[in-house]
């Protein structure tokens, strides 16, 4: 069924292109649905924080060597890290190994505490 604005009222479904786009209908899509030129939306079902302890780190330069490694595991969307306390943020859209978050630290010359 359709409504009088011709937008449908199906219900879409998570991966249907259609979802993704906001509730733009396809005459409001100025490049059209299904054109080549526009890349695939790609939505995390769900965001997880981790918080853990660092130690060692005392400048910038530590920071951004622990932000590189960590930015580099799977499915980590965002690192941030707070000096002052020496405490990193990891946003994912996965879960992640304590394992291997401990290897990353580690590859970066710290560790994690505790």
């Amino acid at each position: 069924m359709t409504c009088s604005n011709g937008i449908s009222d199906k219900p879409t479904h998570v991966g249907d292109s259609r979802s993704l786009k906001g509730g733009v209908s396809p005459s409001e899509d100025s490049e059209g649905v299904g054109s080549p030129a526009k890349e695939d939306l790609l939505v995390p079902m769900h965001t997880i924080y981790n918080v853990y302890d660092i130690t060692g780190m005392t400048c910038e330069h530590c920071a951004a060597s622990v932000t590189a490694e960590l930015s580099e595991l799977d499915h980590v969307t965002d690192v941030a890290v707070n000096l002052t306390t020496g405490a990193v943020t990891i946003t994912s859209a996965g879960e992640l190994s304590r394992r291997r978050v401990a290897a990353a630290v580690a590859h970066a010359g710290h560790r994690l505490a505790g």
